[in-house]
């Protein structure tokens, strides 16, 4: 009886890794797979290599595009800050986390500046 189970275990198994391996080639050959568990027929199915390359590429695009978007967004903030800075005369700069240094063009000395935290619980006021 025994022996008997053992057997068909081994012919299962020798199926399986039969029916692996044809999954194996057709992936290596780039086309869509369905793969079929022996036990249970749950089925696992894969894209074809092209599409993978296509939402690849559209990553990278989209990567690419919000690198820009950050460098556009970097630049008009320091132009924001320089217009301010000529127009007002004071200079805003984040020196830690919450933490920030208000400089004026008119101070006697580089030194002199107002240093300011905020905490989480400071209310901004709306406009």
């Amino acid at each position: 009886m025994a022996k008997q189970q053992r057997v068909e275990e081994v012919e299962a198994l020798r199926a399986e890794v039969e029916c692996l391996r044809e999954h194996l080639r057709s992936l290596q050959t780039g086309g869509a797979i369905t793969l079929a568990a022996a036990a249970g027929e749950t089925s696992l199915s894969l894209p074809p290599s092209q599409e993978v390359l296509d939402l690849r590429k559209q990553m990278e695009s989209a990567e690419l595009k919000n690198q820009r978007l950050k460098e556009v967004f970097q630049r008009k903030i320091q132009e924001f800050r320089t217009v301010c800075y000529v127009l007002t005369g004071y200079q805003i700069d984040i020196t830690t986390e919450n933490q920030y240094r208000l400089t004026s063009v008119y101070a006697e000395h580089m030194d002199d500046s107002l240093l300011f935290k905020v905490n989480k619980r400071t209310r901004w006021p709306s406009g």
